[in-house]
């Protein structure tokens, strides 16, 4: 319930304990890594969300969209393969553990409302453009706009996102190559916060039916007052069928005072045209950097994850 959106708090950290980091008495969140000291009140029932509703006219120059959907920084994301689609180990849809604070995709707009621009694709190259007025928006995903009472809020607005993505076939090898940069710079309304900028970067390399390998990598100055990174690393390996992979993930968010990472081993394969399914391991451990604090200071989660996803 305090992770709803992936934003909010894994271990309470009250302001009025030595060692926890604070604002003039009140609690304080990474304006990136949304990660906050303090646990929210609201209840985390059900919740429904428009999460794409946009007007795109696409053509030999380009493609111009208007209205809710993903930034550049999102859409243009390369890195390494997670062998689960839903409980990823970085920016999870699912987040069975509740302790997940891995973030490598430069989505710091989340899905709010925005005017975005991609260039056609020349020698496998693209590039685009974003602005987002307000980044709080309330998605299901990606909730930047919930809020925890004695919490500080970054506030941000007036989102800049650019990137540069890269796909392309290097048929004398068999060999698939992606790679993209992102850029963010995202105002603060907030006296306390500074403007908040973030760098992406990402490789994968794809041998049809036989492998994928890739990572990704991430940093932020996180509203200022410590930086947040974070690096994810996998491949899976394809045989008879089913789709074997190893994935490692780790954040530090020094606004807080955590270190979160994890290793998941799985197998993916698809039963048929709308059913398939992973069945994996997962080793999870988030640490909190805190001084004379009473409170326990790490979380840790073990075990087998079942996943299993429908769809048309």
């Amino acid at each position: 319930p305090n992770r709803a959106g992936f934003s909010g708090h894994i271990i309470e950290c009250p302001p009025a304990f030595a060692g926890c980091p604070s604002l003039n008495g009140q609690g304080v969140r990474g304006a990136f890594s949304r990660i906050s000291t303090l646990s929210f009140t609201d209840e985390a029932g059900p919740l429904g969300s428009l999460e794409r509703a946009y007007i795109e006219i696409d053509g030999g120059w380009g493609a111009l969209g208007i209205g809710i959907d993903e930034g550049v920084g999102a859409r243009f994301y390369e890195g390494g393969p997670t062998v689960f689609t839903l409980a990823r180990d970085h920016d999870p849809i699912l987040d069975p553990t509740g302790i997940n604070g891995v973030r490598v995709r430069n989505d710091i707009s989340s899905i709010g409302a925005k005017v975005s621009y991609v260039t056609p694709r020349i020698l496998g190259l693209r590039a685009g453009l974003s602005y987002t007025p307000d980044a709080g928006t309330r998605g299901l995903d990606l909730d930047t706009d919930r809020r925890a009472p004695g919490v500080i809020e970054p506030e941000l607005d007036d989102v800049i996102e650019i990137g540069l993505q890269f796909s392309r076939l290097l048929r004398d090898a068999d060999l698939r190559v992606r790679s993209s940069l992102t850029w963010s710079q995202a105002n603060s309304a907030s006296s306390f916060y500074s403007d908040t900028s973030t760098t992406s970067f990402g490789l994968e390399f794809e041998r049809r039916d036989v492998f994928r390998v890739g990572f990704s990598l991430l940093s932020s100055d996180n509203g200022g007052f410590g930086d947040y990174s974070a690096l994810s690393a996998g491949g899976e390996w394809y045989v008879d069928g089913w789709a074997i992979g190893v994935n490692g993930v780790r954040a530090e968010d020094d606004t807080i005072g955590f270190t979160s990472q994890s290793v998941t081993v799985g197998a993916s394969h698809e039963i048929n045209d709308m059913i398939d399914f992973t069945i994996g391991y997962r080793d999870s451990e988030t640490d909190f950097d805190l001084v004379n604090f009473s409170a326990q200071n790490s979380a840790t989660h073990s075990g087998v994850l079942l996943e299993v996803r429908i769809q048309k």
